[in-house]
């Protein structure tokens, strides 16, 4: 990578590594006060791997850094022959924040013959996979220069989606070794994770397959030849046939881009114990970067730009068009980069730079044919897959953790008990939750002030096996009460006023208009799902991943509205002593039924 003009007085790589050769044993390490060899890593260890700016180190390089941190994290010459295992591994995951995977994969690979656990292995097998597809992905891709460089035509990009089809494929089988840890409460993060980025990288080789076969020019030249053999009384120029856009089959891909664009939002919304660097799309900082930024930032580039280009109206007339959003949207992109100096944000600054630079250019010469909008999409794919992966700091250490405990009253003893109500009745629900938020630091980088509560009320499945009629009124009834609850001291409460649809009573008129026939019981079955968001000093909403593939934290119960026809009729004719006791022994049923526990 070219070092600016103002950089020049940084050391370089090489240079620093020159200083630690001549650096004496033991000073990266508290000689005076350790009993044993320093396990923390040294600060200018990180920095040569952040002077790397993202550039492989060379084998030497790499002998000369391993070589120099034993000799200083050393107390004594036998200490120096032999590398901490916490040590080398604290190194291999710096590599991996910093764009290094070749480093990062012969550490885990080494470490792995180490480990004493299976829990161990599982997670440095994961790591080692990730770190050695990164490896192949660039070294695939890097073949490639050359045949971008001299093939206009594009012949590259159907071997550039099979690199990616591969990387992809490498991503999900390190996800199966994180999965196979099974502590879901523990590796969410890095399951997800990588999900999303193997359909990322899914997604890209996708979108290089449709644009090899649509052709990289405005209009395709096999629709232009067909159109010829067609009319062949028709002159063959091509302004003379109708212009056509062959990008429309982009359109295709665009669900899928839809649901990475959804699943990447649900995955950052959880991340509310994660640091500053992975979530600096939502906290800008000048001195810190998020791999989550630019991966969300390149989603949305990528579904809009689809959806621009794969609209069936002329390609020439669209291009105008599209031109000033798309340099718009990159344009802010860039404005809130160049506020940022991190492991990840040079590499994005001059992709994008270089990016909009084309594009400005194109626009600025709109009758110029030699560059395309499908051309200067796939020389964006092309680039974006020459950069590794920047795994966010998230990946492997967590700074707090915050937890939440739910509690509704009246709650039945059994979750498949429903409360029992009836239709003139309402229900009170009283909410209690207490809020936990623990870190090892003394002040918690993201408090929690209050919780947003949403309530909602739907028809339960079961309910249709207690009436054989069906009311469309009620098998699409859904209400939803949202309410933001401020926490004091870790604790916050509230109540929510629910009411439930009165069912039909039997021979009634039905929304449709005509007569509802039903069994004896016309008793409907509602279930009532409290999901709890949490709230930050700044406003901003985040879920909280539980154990299970569903985020957020939520209580549940069941409902069941009873009609006064399911009441057993009372014989007027009889005396009232007999009236009565009837009603009373109706009344001593109902009452029954109505006990819930309230025990939490």
């Amino acid at each position: 990578m070219v070092r600016g003009e103002s950089e020049d007085w940084l050391p370089t790589v090489n240079d620093i590594l020159e200083h630690f050769d001549a650096t004496p044993r033991g000073a990266g390490s508290c000689a005076s006060t350790a009993p044993a060899p320093s396990v923390t890593l040294p600060a200018p260890f990180v920095l040569i791997l952040r002077m790397a700016r993202g550039q492989p180190l060379s084998v030497d390089q790499r002998l000369r850094l391993v070589s120099c941190l034993a000799r200083a994290t050393a107390l004594t010459e036998e200490d120096e022959k032999c590398l901490e295992p916490w040590l080398v591994y604290k190194l291999a995951c710096r590599a991996c924040l910093y764009r290094q995977p070749s480093l990062a994969a012969d550490i885990y690979e080494q470490l792995c013959s180490l480990a004493t656990t299976g829990r161990s292995v599982y997670w440095l097998q994961g790591l080692a996979t990730l770190s050695r597809g990164e490896i192949n992905l660039l070294t695939s891709v890097g073949e490639l220069s050359t045949a971008v460089k001299n093939s206009p035509a594009r012949p590259w990009l159907p071997r550039l989606s099979s690199t990616l089809h591969d990387a992809s494929a490498t991503v999900f089988k390190a996800r199966t070794f994180f999965l196979s840890i099974g502590d879901r409460a523990v590796n969410w993060f890095q399951t997800d994770y990588l999900e999303t980025r193997a359909a990322f990288l899914a997604c890209l080789a996708e979108l290089c397959l449709l644009l090899f076969h649509a052709g990289c020019s405005s209009r395709c030249a096999r629709w232009t030849q067909l159109e010829a053999m067609k009319n062949p009384h028709v002159a063959s120029s091509a302004s003379s046939f109708p212009t056509k856009n062959p990008l429309i089959v982009l359109q295709t891909l665009l669900p899928a881009w839809d649901s990475l664009l959804t699943n990447l939002n649900a995955l950052i919304q959880r991340c509310i114990d994660a640091d500053l660097e992975t979530l600096r799309h939502l906290k800008a900082s000048i001195f810190q970067q998020s791999i989550f930024f630019s991966f969300l930032e390149m989603v949305r580039f990528f579904r809009s730009t689809l959806s621009e280009l794969s609209d069936t109206s002329s390609s020439d007339d669209s291009v105008a068009r599209t031109f000033p959003w798309m340099r718009e949207s990159v344009g802010a992109n860039l404005d809130c980069l160049d506020q940022t100096d991190g492991p990840a944000s040079d590499s994005l600054q001059i992709l994008l730079s270089q990016f909009q630079t084309q594009f400005a250019k194109l626009s600025s010469h709109p009758v110029d044919d030699s560059i395309t909008p499908a051309q200067l999409l796939a020389n964006f794919t092309f680039q974006l897959s020459t950069f590794p992966v920047c795994l966010p700091r998230f990946f492997f250490k967590r700074l707090q953790s915050t937890s939440i405990r739910l509690v509704i009253l009246p709650k039945p003893s059994s979750p498949s008990e429903p409360l029992i109500l009836a239709q003139e009745m309402g229900l009170v629900l009283n909410v209690m939750g207490i809020v936990s938020q623990k870190s090892p630091r003394i002040d918690l980088m993201r408090r929690v002030t209050a919780a947003e509560l949403v309530m909602t009320i739907s028809r339960s499945a079961s309910s249709a096996s207690l009436s054989i009629c069906e009311d469309s009124s009620l098998s699409n009834f859904q209400q939803t009460q949202r309410r933001v609850v401020p926490i004091q001291r870790d604790y916050f409460h509230t109540e929510f006023c629910l009411t439930f649809p009165r069912p039909l009573e039997p021979g009634s008129q039905s929304s449709s208009g005509g007569s509802r026939f039903s069994t004896s019981s016309t008793a409907e079955l509602y279930r009532v799902f409290l999901e709890a968001f949490l709230l930050d000093a700044n406003g901003l909403r985040w879920r909280l991943c539980g154990t299970s593939s569903e985020a957020g934290v939520g209580e549940s119960i069941l409902v069941r509205v009873e009609p006064r026809s399911s009441a057993p009729s009372v014989d007027f004719t009889q005396p009232v002593s007999s009236q009565n006791a009837a009603l009373l022994k109706y009344e001593v049923v109902e009452e029954s039924k109505t006990e819930v526990s309230c025990a939490t």
